[in-house]
């Protein structure tokens, strides 16, 4: 009778420390394995992608019939749904690294003015990210801090030309710097005015324009190449 007590004793502790070890809600006998669960989810597919620009869900589309399987994405109107994205050309890769190329491609520094008078500098860029560990069913949702970036900075420089005017004009000058922003493509160049009094040239505008002035007038000889000093008191031939 002893050995009996003693037997159904040791079964009742067992079973109690069993159900313990159960989260709450799975059934007696059942243990779930989250690990093994996620272990279990579909891999992201590899494929060839031939984008040859646009808009994101131009992307989506592509991305999915390279893939053979639809992508969940998630594309807010506000987030610029309508931003053209750069051609991509990849090969056996997976959504997780198209995007990953897509972001670091994006991102862009500009110079930003404090409330100092100084300039800081912002970091943006877009694309596609999710929440989780990438899988073949995972969302991605489009991001774009890029709209939130302020207008580029202006700066201001001033130039002395007065050794240049011997040689050179002010138009001559001016011509030289423009010529320059149109080869580089600049959209919007700095302004530029001439203060006949000093002999200054002011430009006001981003960065990259004015770097176009420095260089110039780092290569502008005083002297023209062919022109000959003139003599005093000598007379033409």
């Amino acid at each position: 009778m002893k050995r009996r007590i003693v037997i159904l004793l040791a079964f009742l502790l067992a079973a109690s420390r069993l159900i313990a070890a159960e989260p709450p809600g799975t059934p007696p006998g059942i243990v779930q394995n989250s690990a093994a669960a996620e272990s279990q989810k579909p891999e992201l597919p590899k494929f060839d992608l031939d984008f040859p620009g646009g808009t994101p869900d131009k992307l989506v589309q592509s991305i999915s019939k390279a893939s053979g399987h639809p992508l969940n994405a998630i594309i807010p109107k506000e987030k610029g749904a309508d931003v053209m994205l750069p051609p991509l050309k990849l090969r056996h890769v997976d959504a997780a690294q198209v995007f990953g190329v897509l972001s670091a491609a994006s991102h862009r520094t500009v110079p930003v003015r404090n409330g100092g008078g100084g300039y800081s500098v912002q970091d943006s860029s877009y694309g596609f990210q999710c929440e989780s560990k990438p899988d073949q069913d995972s969302v991605w949702y489009f991001y774009n801090t890029r709209l939130s970036e302020p207008p580029p900075a202006n700066w201001i420089r001033f130039y002395q030309l007065n050794p240049y005017l011997e040689a050179y004009s002010v138009e001559s000058i001016t011509t030289a710097i423009e010529t320059g922003w149109k080869m580089l493509g600049i959209a919007t160049p700095p302004k530029l005015s001439f203060h006949k009094d000093t002999g200054l040239l002011i430009a006001v505008g981003e960065p990259d324009g004015l770097r176009v002035i420095d260089d110039m007038l780092k290569n502008l000889p005083l002297k023209k190449p062919n022109s000959t000093p003139k003599t005093p008191g000598a007379n033409p031939q």
